[in-house]
């Protein structure tokens, strides 16, 4: 008995199977598959689990390096924020410099609001173009300056609100608060 028959007798296909590997079969000489030893179904078995549990590890390494080139990313663009903060004076050069390297990392419309002579918050820095302002955004983010709480977009405080609201929070108190309405409002 030749190698094709040993191989045919002891495997068989139902007609049910794809067309794909009935066309294989047929193309190495064989038309049907069937285990007929129960030490070759256990040695599938224990193969498909091999590769199953390698699948699954694969998987976890892949997004164990995407979250390492994106920590990666932050950490770079932290580095040459801080780098450039560190040479410029003037607070429409540092809100331009830190909206620019927080655009890097987090893409959409950024807002700084700062308070004026009255105590109120208004814009005064955007990136990369102006951030939709309404007075229920402007009260958000009065809100967040006054509470030094987060607020807005993905909270639960004041979710109905187009941006995520951060307070900037100084030595001496809140300095401003920094608004983020993300390209893709599920990143957040």
């Amino acid at each position: 008995m030749n190698g094709r028959a040993k191989a045919a007798a002891a495997i068989r296909v139902r007609e049910k199977r794809p067309a794909a590997s009935r066309y294989w079969l047929k193309s190495i000489g064989m038309s049907s598959v069937a285990v007929s030893d129960t030490e070759h179904l256990i040695t599938f078995a224990v193969m498909l689990i091999v590769a199953l549990v390698i699948s699954g590890l694969t998987v976890r390494i892949r997004a164990q390096a995407d979250s390492a080139r994106q920590r990666e990313r932050r950490i770079a663009a932290l580095y040459a924020m801080s780098r450039e903060l560190a040479t410029t004076r003037e607070v429409d050069g540092l809100l331009g410099t830190a909206l620019r390297h927080i655009g890097e990392v987090f893409p959409g419309q950024l807002a700084v609001f700062l308070p004026d002579d009255t105590g109120r918050v208004a814009v005064r820095r955007t990136h990369p173009s102006q951030l939709p302002m309404d007075a229920s955004e402007l009260a958000v983010a009065h809100w967040v300056y006054e509470h030094r709480q987060v607020a807005g977009l993905g909270t639960a405080t004041l979710p109905g609100a187009r941006a995520l609201y951060l307070p900037l929070v100084g030595s001496r108190g809140a300095v401003g608060v920094l608004g983020m309405s993300p390209a893709e409002p599920r990143s957040l």
